[in-house]
Order: structure tokens, then C-alpha cells, then sequence
């Protein structure tokens, strides 16, 4: 009996689960290897299907001046607005947070 109430219990589990690792698979995993088959072909939709290419289109990127423009730019953002956004906000959550209101206090 008690053996039953554990396989119940595990087969709950397991259908309580399954949406969410099915729609997991279905909308994460399956693109993202879609995906990463596509980066290592050359597809023109007009001509067929795709041909391998292996890592040709990862070489003309790291060539491509463009790549290294737009890598630096977001960098740049990274370094630069991200901190700057972030102690920006959190001193200002911390002043609204404070008990005091600009000198006045609330009783």
C-alpha cells in the first residue's frame, strides 16, 4: 500500500510537470538547436535547401569591421549606462525609503 501512495505521488509529480518541460523543449530547446544548425549552413531561400558551410559565417563575423563596431558600442553601454543606471536608482529607492521627508518628519 505504502508502495502505491509513492508511485501515486511520483506520477503526480510527473504530470504536474509535463507541461512545463514540454513547452520548455518545445519553445527553448528545439529553436536554440534550430539555431545552431542554421549558423554552421548557408541558406538562400530561393535557391533550396541549405548547405554546410561549417564555421565560415563565425570567420567572416570576427572579420566583419561592422562586428567589432557594434561589439564595442555595447561594451560601451555595458560599462558606462549600466552602473550608472543602477546606483542612480538604488539612491534614489534609498531616498524615498528613508523615514524622514526632506527634513520633515512623519509621525
Amino acid at each position: 500500500m505504502i508502495f502505491y501512495k509513492k508511485k501515486n505521488k511520483y506520477l503526480s509529480i510527473f504530470i504536474f510537470l509535463l507541461p512545463s518541460v514540454l513547452g520548455l523543449i518545445v519553445f527553448g530547446i528545439l529553436p536554440m538547436l534550430g539555431s545552431l544548425s542554421l549558423s554552421f549552413s548557408e541558406w538562400d531561400i530561393i535557391s533550396g535547401p541549405p548547405k554546410l558551410i561549417g564555421l565560415d559565417n563565425f570567420v567572416n563575423i570576427l572579420k566583419s569591421e561592422e562586428f567589432w563596431r557594434v561589439l564595442n558600442n555595447t561594451l560601451y553601454y555595458i560599462i558606462l549606462y549600466i552602473p550608472l543606471i543602477l546606483i542612480s536608482s538604488l539612491s534614489l529607492a534609498l531616498l524615498l525609503n528613508n523615514n524622514s521627508t526632506f527634513g520633515v518628519r512623519n509621525h
